[in-house]
């Protein structure tokens, strides 16, 4: 039986967070990007699976991040999939790890997703940042350019990469909390060491 209130409670939203995070890992069920509590559009919020803001089951809810959740609105495929999800949750229960667990791709994109972040980080600093007293080798690199880079290192190591995921994973090493910043030169977008870092 659904029980529906009008807002999703703080007291349920304690509750829910442990499951969830149990059954889906602390990611954006959307990007399986981490969360940046500090950076407002990466926020960690609640999604409701349905659209249907006053469901507040545990199996209509996933985390995502506050950018994620309003593009689910006009993003087809995401919304495919988050119908998915919700007939997955219902049929198959939303506690704890099955048998058979339908979320090992998932787990699986978010290692992947992990070692992105890695192999990102490396280049960036690799090349953007001084070491052991020497200077950057380069003061700024095409963001286009690097991102083709990144994705291929990661394709000869892991067999598969994604664009989108790079993109999302440089966009998050240059935000404001970040060491590197996004800047745009000669109509380019091009990345350089966050000055004054």
């Amino acid at each position: 039986m659904r029980v529906i209130t009008k807002q999703l409670t703080t007291n349920k939203r304690v509750k829910a967070l442990p499951i969830i995070i149990k059954r889906d890992g602390n990611v954006c069920f959307y990007c399986l990007m981490g969360f940046e509590p500090k950076v407002e559009r990466w926020k960690r919020e609640f999604d409701h699976l349905n659209n249907d803001n006053s469901d507040h089951r545990i199996e209509n809810l996933v985390l995502a991040h506050k950018e994620c959740n309003n593009k689910k609105k006009w993003d087809s495929d995401w919304q495919i999939k988050a119908h998915a999800k919700l007939d997955d949750n219902t049929k198959n229960g939303y506690v704890g790890v099955r048998e058979k667990n339908p979320h090992i791709e998932t787990s699986e994109e978010i290692d992947s997703n992990r070692e992105f972040s890695k192999i990102t980080s490396e280049y960036l600093i690799e090349n953007l940042l001084p070491h052991k007293g020497n200077l950057p080798i380069e003061e700024k690199i095409d963001f286009k350019m690097c991102l083709d880079t990144i994705t291929l290192r990661c394709h000869k190591l892991y067999g598969h990469a994604s664009q989108n995921t790079i993109r999302r994973i440089l966009d998050m090493f240059c935000c404001s909390e970040g060491d590197f910043e996004k800047i745009k030169q000669n109509g380019r977008w091009m990345i350089q060491g966050r000055k004054g870092r």
